[in-house]
């Protein structure tokens, strides 16, 4: 499989099945304190199903599912649930694809998932390093 073009919701990866739905309708922003909405849980878990089926994810929702994981790592097993055991994986995938073989598009994506991926780390280093121990 090709992984030229701008289709955001091609698979990448080394498995088949069916694409994962878009994500479009899912937005971004600042860390936020309520549960995650059933549709980014929805989406933690097509992104699981494929990594752990077939180690495939589609382009855009690699970002999607870490953008959210990064607003709701702080109010939601869930999300940390999906960092610990899916962000690796996400970014490795994403990793292993050669720049000459993916277009504009997928590089962005790839470059805004490892900016999510530092800083969900950095979140993650902050928080247990605990209370303004400066």
């Amino acid at each position: 499989m090709a992984f030229g073009g701008s289709n955001m919701n091609q698979k990448l990866g080394s498995g088949g099945g069916n694409d994962i739905e878009s994500t479009d309708d899912i937005a971004e922003g600042p860390p936020i304190s309520e549960p995650p909405p059933p549709g980014v849980i929805r989406l933690w878990n097509d992104v699981a199903s494929g990594i752990d089926r077939s180690q495939t994810v589609v382009w855009k929702s690699a970002v999607d599912s870490l953008d959210h994981a990064s607003r709701h790592l702080y109010s939601s097993n869930e999300a940390r649930r999906f960092v610990e055991n899916h962000m690796k994986p996400v970014i490795s995938i994403l990793l292993g694809k050669q720049p000459s073989e993916i277009g504009q598009m997928e590089n962005g994506y790839v470059e805004e998932s490892l900016r999510l991926a530092v800083t969900i780390v950095a979140m993650d280093l902050e928080a247990k390093k605990g209370p303004d121990t400066n």
